[in-house]
């Protein structure tokens, strides 16, 4: 409690001048929100730099595995300026490349969208480019089941909210809504960020998470 959490298995980014600290981020366990237990870890940050979670081996098998995540969202990270956020991040290098590719899901326009840093790709979950009001929003104030799949070997990516896929962040080539595809766009995945990233959205952000799992497998929202 009031620690960060298992450093045998994660380490805590809360700077762009990673490995050096940013003391306006923070990343604890305390027991404000918990959905399994009396503890979770809460995310606060109040800049653009990357706040998260990165884990110290990835369980992959063919460069494929699993993430299982609660989330608590206590406000809307782009309810104001509807800018780029990140929370869940796949990285790896592609070829012999010393830069790192990353994978974000998170939000941008109001709605949870996917990105690829890479060339700034973007997928997004509403049925029309330009168009976002059926887009699916991020839940608020409540304990949220987010799963997902990095599928280096065929290069695809899943989403799913509450057990559910959300079909339009199902990535495939980027191709979406006619735009030109990227083929064989996988890094080989070698970590995983938990957290939060502010690009051009809202800050002071707070975000709880528990029952982090990874598996080469699925894990499902009751384990």
């Amino acid at each position: 409690m009031g620690g960060p959490p298992d450093t045998t298995l994660w380490r805590v980014i809360t700077s762009y001048a990673d490995p050096q600290m940013n003391s306006a981020n923070s990343v604890v366990v305390d027991g404000v929100h918990a959905a399994r237990g009396q503890k979770a870890l809460h995310v606060h940050t109040t800049t653009s730099d990357p706040v998260y979670v990165q884990s110290k081996t990835l369980p992959a098998v063919n460069n494929v595995f699993w993430g299982r995540v609660l989330a608590w969202f206590d406000a809307d990270p782009g309810a104001a300026t509807r800018g780029h956020w990140a929370a869940f991040v796949g990285l790896g290098k592609k070829g012999d490349s010393m830069q790192d590719t990353e994978v974000r899901i998170g939000g941008q326009f109001g709605i949870l969208t996917i990105n690829y840093f890479g060339n700034d790709a973007n997928q997004i979950s509403s049925s029309k480019d330009g168009e976002y009001s059926d887009g699916v929003k991020v839940p608020l104030r409540t304990w949220t089941c987010f799963e997902f799949q990095f599928k280096g070997d065929t290069h695809e990516l899943r989403f799913f909210i509450q057990g559910q896929e959300v079909s339009q962040l199902h990535v495939t080539n980027w191709g979406q809504f006619g735009r030109p595809p990227i083929a064989s766009w996988s890094p080989v995945y070698d970590r995983v960020r938990i957290g939060y990233q502010s690009f051009n959205a809202d800050t002071p952000i707070d975000v709880w998470y528990d029952s982090v799992a990874i598996d080469p497998s699925r894990i499902g929202c009751e384990r």
